[in-house]
């Protein structure tokens, strides 16, 4: 699930200047009500998952419900570990709600991962996802990469 961001105050600090404890632990509360209010939470979208060569929905952007606003979802990191000897290559699609991959949503194309090597997705950094919208990808060999996806 999603786990809000806490800043603790170090127990050293804490057990030295209680004034500074005082003060982390009013940030701590401060931000907390912050991300509740905007709804930013840290969150894994994505555990890592071995893609192939079909094309694989791996996060969706939960619905509004009655409760929850409709959610915007900010990718803040992605990798993509290619685990085998041989350099394989992955298309990544952020699809709109309803649509289907295209070539208009595609947001790698045939990027090459070298053997044994991760690649850090700077295309990805950033983007913004709402509701219904999906991330799909397809791979040039099954389970020899490897997606994980973080946002807020």
């Amino acid at each position: 699930g999603r786990d809000m961001l806490r800043l603790e105050p170090p127990p050293r600090v804490a057990s030295l200047d209680p004034g500074l404890a005082r003060w982390l632990q009013t940030l701590q509360r401060a931000v907390g009500e912050i991300q509740e209010a905007v709804g930013v939470n840290a969150d894994v979208l994505v555990t890592p998952a071995a893609l192939t060569t079909g094309l694989v929905t791996y996060y969706t952007v939960r619905a509004a419900s009655t409760s929850t606003p409709a959610p915007k979802v900010r990718i803040t990191a992605a990798t993509i570990s290619n685990s085998s000897a041989t350099i394989r290559a992955v298309d990544l699609y952020i699809v709109p709600a309803g649509a289907s991959a295209t070539a208009s949503n595609r947001i790698l194309t045939s990027v090459d991962i070298a053997a044994e090597q991760t690649y850090l997705c700077p295309e990805l950094i950033g983007q913004v996802m709402t509701q219904g919208m999906t991330l799909q990808a397809i791979a040039s060999a099954n389970s020899a990469l490897v997606l994980y996806v973080s946002g807020e």
